[in-house]
């Protein structure tokens, strides 16, 4: 399996995943990874991996999820739910590259303003990749904790995309209330008009809050 990533941030070892999901797209039933990437700001990587089927999945079309993540897995840089689908026959996997033309993505870089238990104010900038032609979708920026507690959400953009379209977007995040000291992370959406969504960078930015 093949995937482009585009970081606009500087990131050093992380690890490329592929996870390959059962027919109701619940459970994993096939794992591959390559570990030890590292990116410079504003760089486009191709990477790929040999993803083993096991011989007992029965013939069908699988969903396959790809992200990049730091190496102990905490930060997600880059996700995307159902990347490609998979042709299975008689144990063999054939499908279609996943890459910056059928994989939407979204990297984020944040540049932290201040830091106290009272607020965090930092400046986002978020690199939207959409593979096909899209209008009014919506892209948002927020900082949560790591139960996922949303602290300070940004605007939430509306835009329309061509096929194989980038958008970087800025915006500045102040959380909204008094903060306990701890880690806090920027989080990126991407999302149709209905809200079902189309890639996140999960945790892409760790903001640590101290006493």
């Amino acid at each position: 399996m093949q995937s482009t990533f585009y970081s606009s941030m500087a990131i050093t070892n992380s690890t490329y995943e592929v996870e390959l999901l059962n027919s109701s797209n619940s459970i994993g039933i096939a794992t591959s990874f390559m570990e030890g990437l590292t990116f410079y700001a504003g760089e486009t990587k191709t990477v790929s991996v040999v993803l083993t089927v096991p011989n007992a999945v029965t013939t069908g079309i699988y969903q396959v999820n790809v992200s990049l993540v730091s190496s102990d897995s905490n930060t997600t840089y880059m996700s995307q739910t159902a990347a490609s689908a998979v042709d299975i026959a008689g144990g063999s996997a054939t499908g279609p590259t996943i890459g910056s033309g059928s994989a939407d993505s979204v990297s984020a870089v944040s540049s932290v303003n201040s830091v106290t238990t009272q607020a965090i104010t930092t400046t986002v900038t978020a690199t939207v990749f959409s593979a096909s032609a899209r209008q009014n979708t919506t892209v948002f920026m927020q900082i949560v904790d790591g139960n996922y507690n949303v602290y300070g959400l940004s605007q939430q953009m509306t835009l329309n995309f061509a096929a194989g379209e980038t958008k970087t977007l800025t915006t500045t995040i102040v959380t909204n209330s008094p903060i306990p000291p701890g880690t806090y992370y920027v989080s990126v959406g991407f999302v149709a008009s209905d809200w079902t969504p189309i890639a996140y960078a999960d945790r892409a930015v760790a903001i640590p809050v101290t006493p």
